[in-house]
């Protein structure tokens, strides 16, 4: 009976290793030698077998062990299931939608952030499609027949002058297949497709504003006891009023830049003064109208006088007035 004997060679590594075993086997016998071979890159490996009796030395065909392991194919089209059969992709492999688009419906939700979020009452989304503009729906967004593969684009643009956040737009496509239209009787129940899909759309802001203020006591004098129209109710002593300087740092904080005509002061206080602002300098003059780009940044130097009357301050509001940006 014809026997089977291993030898286990183990790691087998670059260096020259030797392994103690019976190499003796008889007529018929099997002699396995087993072992670990490994690389770091990819390679081929492959082992040889030879017989070395005195100085003579016989060596066989190489073995191959094993071969890098193939890149994986190109992603085939199934063509048929029975025999299966593929064929060859030749475009950009990504998913992909076709569908056929007859006509839009646009109704969105203008649902502003939380209030402890900065809230801004009464801001207005406003979506504007084609000629079609709206700050609650749109609909009846016809786009005719796209043959299959084609795809037909809208342009939809949103405005929000709310405070910059996600606004939330509910898109409803309506589709059905040309060939089951029935000129007498029109698109029924059965041939319309929805779909419908809900986006969240980030809004930003055009400009970031930042202001430093600072306080100071003019130099004029104060009205003396003997004047007598200082008794008056109206009278307002500039001497005692107080100035404040407001520096106002206007930075383009969008992705794109943005072309200003003019910045206006609007007075929205009438017992804060605007003493003077750098809007009416010949270099605020030179600066508009221009173009700015993202990250562009224009300071506005402004000096107020604050009323000392505490009966104008009960009355005053909280800000003195507002830039406006043509």
């Amino acid at each position: 009976m014809s026997s089977v004997q291993q030898v286990n060679v183990g790691d087998v590594t670059s260096q020259t290793a030797e392994v103690e075993a019976n190499l003796q086997w008889g007529l018929g016998d099997i002699l396995v030698i087993s072992g670990t071979v490994s690389s770091d890159i990819p390679t081929v490996l492959k082992a040889y077998s030879s017989v070395r009796t005195g100085r003579l030395e016989a060596r066989g065909s190489p073995a191959v062990l094993c071969k890098p392991s193939r890149a994986a194919g190109v992603g085939k089209w199934l063509s048929s299931v029975n025999p299966p059969g593929f064929a060859s992709v030749k475009r950009e492999q990504h998913s992909s939608t076709v569908t056929d688009l007859t006509r839009f419906l646009f109704p969105f939700d203008t649902t502003h952030p939380p209030t402890w979020t900065n809230n801004v009452d009464g801001a207005v989304n406003c979506v504007t499609v084609d000629d079609e503009r709206s700050s609650s729906l749109i609909k009846g967004m016809h786009c005719g027949v796209a043959k299959p593969g084609a795809a037909v684009v809208k342009m939809l643009y949103l405005l929000s002058s709310s405070v910059a956040g996600d606004r939330v737009l509910d898109i409803s496509v309506q589709t059905t297949s040309p060939g089951t239209i029935d000129e007498d009787q029109g698109h029924g129940a059965n041939d319309v497709t929805e779909t419908l899909n809900t986006m969240i759309v980030p809004t930003l802001e055009s400009f970031r504003v930042v202001q430093d203020v600072s306080y100071q006591h003019n130099l004029k004098c104060w009205a003396g006891l003997a004047d007598l129209a200082s008794y008056d109710e109206d009278y307002e002593d500039d001497g005692r009023s107080t100035e404040a300087m407001v520096v106002t740092g206007i930075c383009v904080a969008g992705p794109w830049s943005v072309h200003v005509e003019r910045v206006e002061f609007e007075d929205e206080d009438s017992e804060t003064k605007l003493l003077d602002t750098s809007l009416e300098t010949e270099e605020d003059d030179d600066l508009f109208p221009g173009d700015f780009l993202p990250g562009d940044e224009f300071n506005i130097m402004s000096r107020f006088a604050l009323s000392a009357n505490d009966h104008a301050r009960e009355q005053a509001s909280i800000a003195s007035g507002c830039y406006a940006i043509h």
